[in-house]
Formats: structure tokens, C-alpha cells, sequence
């Protein structure tokens, strides 16, 4: 060990150019230590991991029944659906969106009504639809509380 030592100081010396005397005996432990195996490793990527980000692919290109679709529960889902009566209030067909809650129909804000209306024709136009299942209900939007819902009032005793 303390052979190492020696030979590992006097080839330090050399490279670093020590003017102090080799380590002798259990002093000869840290510089043996200190001497790098490997360098060091850091956190962050290497090199070739840091060249160019990847990028994610550009969305494919919404066409046909699947734009109609995407488009109709972009609207809903932007829907504030606030009122001060009744007739702030619009209801909106079942089999267009893909929205859980949303699928068979419901009720929404009256600006928004006319923004889904506008896609309800374009889907029966071309066929457009989800094949959801559902339960036939009577439009009757309410509003209760500020917020759009589907009626009818629960009557008072």
C-alpha cells in the first residue's frame, strides 16, 4: 500500500510538479483516495442526449366526421354555461360528442347552443355521429342557481 502511495505521489509529482515529500505511512490513505478513477458523473445528460430536443409530432390533420366531432366537444368543453333565465339556455342532440356526460346530449349556454347548432347540421350532413346509446329525454333547459341544466323545474310542495 504504501508502495502505491509512493509511486502514485511520484507520478503526481510529475505530472503536477510537487515539491513536498511522499506520504509515508497511514497519511498515504488520502491521497490515495483522491486519486480519480473515472470522471466525474453529473446529473444532467451527457452530450449526445443534449443535441437537439425532440420535438413532438404536429397532430395529424383533423378531416371530415372526426373534425365535426373534435370541433363539437372543443365548444362544449368552452362552454360557460352561466344564465340569468330560461331562455339563456340551449339544448344539444346525443351521438356528437365523445365527452362522458356529454354523449347523449344535454344543455348548454345559448352562445354556445348556436356554435354546436351550426355543427349538428354539418354531422347529419355527412353522417357524422358516435353510435352512443341512449335514452330518449324532452329538451327542456332550465336555469338554476346562474348555471344552464336540463329541466324540468322539480315542482314545489
Amino acid at each position: 500500500m504504501i508502495k502505491t502511495s509512493v509511486a502514485w505521489f511520484a507520478v503526481s509529482c510529475l505530472v503536477a510538479g510537487c515539491a513536498s515529500k511522499p506520504p509515508t505511512g497511514s497519511a498515504a490513505a488520502p491521497a490515495e483516495s483522491a486519486q480519480p478513477t473515472e470522471p466525474p458523473k453529473s446529473d444532467g445528460p451527457g452530450p449526445a442526449a443534449s443535441a437537439e430536443p425532440e420535438t413532438p409530432a404536429p397532430p395529424k390533420e383533423l378531416k371530415g366526421c372526426d373534425k365535426t366531432l373534435h370541433d363539437f366537444d372543443e365548444a362544449l368543453s368552452a362552454a360557460k354555461n352561466e344564465c340569468k333565465k330560461d331562455a339563456d339556455c340551449a339544448c344539444f342532440p346525443g351521438q356528437l360528442s365523445k365527452i362522458p356526460g356529454n354523449d347523449c346530449g344535454g344543455v348548454v349556454d345559448k352562445p354556445t347552443g348556436k356554435k354546436l347548432d351550426a355543427l349538428v347540421k354539418d354531422a347529419k350532413k355527412n353522417g357524422c355521429g358516435t353510435m352512443a346509446q341512449c335514452e330518449p329525454w324532452t329538451c327542456e333547459p332550465i336555469c338554476e342557481e346562474g348555471r344552464c341544466q336540463r329541466g324540468p323545474r322539480a315542482k314545489k310542495k
